[in-house]
């Protein structure tokens, strides 16, 4: 494919817009219902493109075929010839047709000119750029159409979002599909909306097709075309690697996840009574720590966890949050057993074969961090009894279903141990001990909190005294509490407030935590922080700072940063009287956090593999935003993010995530577009798909219920996307077992299929 040859195409007749090629220096192939305005032999537009110069000349041209006899044109192709005397086109040399032989799919790229990239000029002129069609052309789909038409999947959805109009590849009907293996002419793309399934499909008519189409060798030989056909075969998809057999895997001596360890004081009465359970019973050993935010819960678990390491076989800590995100920490085990061959393999397969390692060597310790929901985990665990499992959470009840009779219930430091924590991190700073036991008791003995002063003191080189001063004029001020309403967060939002007054100087450190709060606590990728146009040197130096008053903790092997949950609660709560989280401020993070979200949205050309090792990277701060979001406005561009995740979490089998996402895409679209839009209609049926994936027909089939009378109401019987949620509502009652229903829904969608589609 050659840029130079690529064009707009504009009836005037119809208004009408698309794209095209230059097949010769004389000619251009384009989509007939895109001239079909101007008829047979009338004249058209186009305009090259033009790199330098985007709003370059248009030059005319006639419709040279489909010619009257040809009609209709179900190839849905039309040739034009270049009548312009002002047209100037060098000799090209004449493109190579080619035929798709075999049944493998043979991938393609092409170059249009879509809704989706149109914008306006400084003058208010619209204009529209570029978006590639890569992806592949499968020979068996839409075989039975009767017009050799066929479908062509294409690698991304369209990242933009239009207000109105049938789609937002509207515009790339006509550009040429071109072999990428061989840059030989396969097919062109015709139909936009009619008939594609979704914002990734796209009709293309195969050029071998036109040869056998009436008139159309002839038409094409008067205007100095030449076909002579090559053959261009797909290459069958190459399988992953298989996975081991589980019991073949042999336990690596000091299988951990925990990384470096930290201070640690006192809690010995807690870590005897955790031992004591864990010890308890002869089978699996399931035991809690429950306690509020910032109680110390994870790091007594890890502690414990370093202190008996030689009592397990493997020690593996997993964020559990939600279910997806458990899902993930297994499949990383996966990867740290089988790095070779589990890169062919999506998560819930690694995920599984994890689980069945577990149960082939007993003996190990897994760590369930932050559990929210027991219902998200508890089927996880279920299917791992071979060893002992230790969960953290703020949960105060509901133990039992997971066979927890009394969770170790953790509450603030001992105060002679929070002073020996305060004095451990500052050192001569906190040498005045009633001093020390003075601001410590001001802090509820609450472990995070006497951290993050400890650091404090220890790099602003203040004392005990000054800094309780700074504490009780800042806490004079804290009158508003975050939502929780819990003493644990007034606390934090004191002590967030006395450090950003400190890292005044460095105002990228506060919006660096005002971004953070919207993405997952842990395992947050340095690359993610890079604001556009941000010197590197800034970022490091801001996050240092950051570190060093321990607001975060960098994970310099892993190059990624952790924030604690209370602090990003903190941040995300705004506050019109702390200067670090007014509204505004908190607004604009929010923006800023999807904008660097989508910036790191895999290409269409990086390879595979990559592109799931990125997503992967992605997914939990994904998740994480839209948990965040959750009875929050969700920023526009935030929906396309879901719509992107909720797809490769698909593909994955990632379901439980796949709810998630597609419920706040939902929540953005109803906000945004309303409840009769395309785009809210797609975002209710994914959703209902999600949950009919996930076995919850109850929440599944009212769902479909609605899609299909609203697209009915909105689309009408005939379009493809009411067929669909026609075909997904049948689906979801077979799997309910109420045939009576399926059946004549499956009747009907077939004979409306075969109508409108052949």
């Amino acid at each position: 494919m050659r840029l130079s040859r690529v064009v707009e195409v504009y009836c005037g007749s119809g208004d009408a817009v698309g794209s095209g090629y230059l097949t010769t220096s004389g000619t251009v192939l384009t989509a007939w219902h895109v001239v079909q305005a101007a008829g047979c032999g009338g004249v058209v537009e186009f305009r090259p493109l033009d790199q330098a110069d985007p709003t370059g000349p248009w030059f005319t041209a006639t419709v040279a075929w489909p010619t009257p006899e040809a009609l209709p044109c179900r190839e849905d192709v039309a040739l034009l010839a270049i009548t312009d005397p002002a047209w100037q086109g060098s000799d090209m040399a004449p493109v190579r047709w080619g035929r798709i032989i075999g049944q493998d799919p043979v991938p393609v790229i092409g170059l249009g000119f879509p809704d989706a990239a149109r914008n306006r000029t400084s003058g208010g002129r619209v204009l529209r750029n570029t978006l590639p069609l890569r992806g592949h052309v499968d020979p068996l789909a839409h075989a039975k159409s009767g017009t050799g038409q066929v479908v062509v999947e294409l690698d991304r959805l369209v990242p933009a979002r239009r207000e109105s109009g049938p789609s937002p590849w509207s515009g790339a009907s006509g550009a040429a599909l071109f072999h990428v293996g061989t840059d030989v002419l396969v097919a062109v793309a015709t139909d936009d909306h009619e008939l594609a399934i979704d914002a990734r499909t796209l009709i293309a008519t195969p050029v071998a097709a036109l040869s056998a189409a009436r008139g159309f060798v002839a038409a094409a030989a008067a205007c100095g075309l030449t076909i002579n056909l090559v053959d261009v075969a797909g290459e069958p998809a190459r399988p992953a690697v298989a996975l081991p057999e589980p019991s073949v895997v042999p336990v690596p001596a000091g299988l951990s996840n925990l990384g470096p360890g930290q201070v640690f004081v006192g809690r010995v009465p807690e870590l005897d009574a955790l031992h004591a359970a864990m010890r308890s019973g002869a089978g699996v050993v399931t035991q809690a720590i429950a306690g509020l935010g910032g109680i110390g819960k994870t790091t007594l678990a890890v502690e414990y966890a370093r202190r008996h390491a030689e009592e397990f076989s493997a020690v593996w800590l997993l964020t559990a949050d939600s279910r997806g995100n458990a899902e993930q920490g297994l499949a990383a085990l996966t990867r740290q057993l089988c790095p070779t061959v589990a890169s062919g393999h999506d998560d819930a397969a690694l995920a599984g074969w994890a689980v069945s390692w577990l149960q082939r060597h007993p003996g190990w310790l897994l760590i369930w961090d932050n559990v929210d929901d027991l219902a998200e985990v508890q089927p996880l665990m279920a299917g791992v009894t071979a060893g002992s499992h230790l969960l953290t959470s703020r949960r105060t009840g509901g133990w039992h279903r997971i066979g927890v009779a009394s969770p170790l219930r953790l509450g603030e430091l001992a105060p002679d141990d929070a002073v020996a924590l305060l004095t451990g991190l500052a050192g001569e700073a906190a040498a005045d001990s009633e001093v020390a036991r003075q601001l410590c008791t001001e802090l509820g003995f609450l472990p995070l909190a006497v951290e993050q002063a400890g650091a404090y003191l220890a790099e602003a080189g203040i004392s005990a005294k000054v800094y309780l001063e700074r504490w009780r004029t800042a806490n004079g001020l804290a009158v508003r509490q975050t939502p929780e309403s819990l003493p644990a967060d007034r606390i934090m939002t004191v002590v967030w407030r006395v450090t950003l007054d400190k890292l005044r100087t460095t105002p990228l450190a506060g919006q660096l935590l005002r971004i953070m709060a919207w993405l997952a606590a842990d395992g947050i990728p340095r690359e993610l922080l890079a604001l556009p146009g941000q010197d590197p040197d800034a970022l490091e130096a801001a996050l240092a700072r950051l570190n060093a008053y321990s607001m975060v903790t960098l994970d310099p092997g892993g190059g990624t940063v952790a924030v604690h949950r209370v602090v990003q609660a903190v941040a995300r709560t705004s506050d019109p009287d702390d200067e670090h989280r007014r509204p505004d401020d908190v607004t604009a993070a929010q923006h800023i956090a999807v904008d660097l979200l989508a910036a790191l949205i895999p290409t269409d050309d990086q390879p595979k593999d990559e592109a799931t090792a990125r997503w992967r990277m992605l997914l939990p701060h994904v998740d994480a935003f839209a948990s965040h979001a959750t009875g929050r406005s969700v920023p526009p561009d935030a929906i396309t993010v879901m719509d992107l995740a909720y797809r490769f979490l698909n593909e994955q089998g990632n379901v439980a995530t796949a709810i998630r996402i597609a419920a706040c895409s939902l929540a953005g679209d109803l906000e945004h577009h309303g409840h009769d839009h395309r785009e809210t209609l797609t975002s209710r049926n994914n959703l209902a798909s999600a949950y009919g994936s996930a076995g919850d027909l109850g929440r599944a089939i009212p769902l479909h219920e609605q899609t299909l009378a609203d697209r009915l109401r909105v689309l009408g019987a005939d379009h493809p996307h009411t067929l669909i949620s026609r075909n997904n509502l049948a689906c979801a009652y077979r799997s309910a077992g109420d045939l009576v229903r399926a059946i004549p829904l499956f009747e009907q969608t077939l004979a409306d299929r075969l109508r409108v589609l052949g």
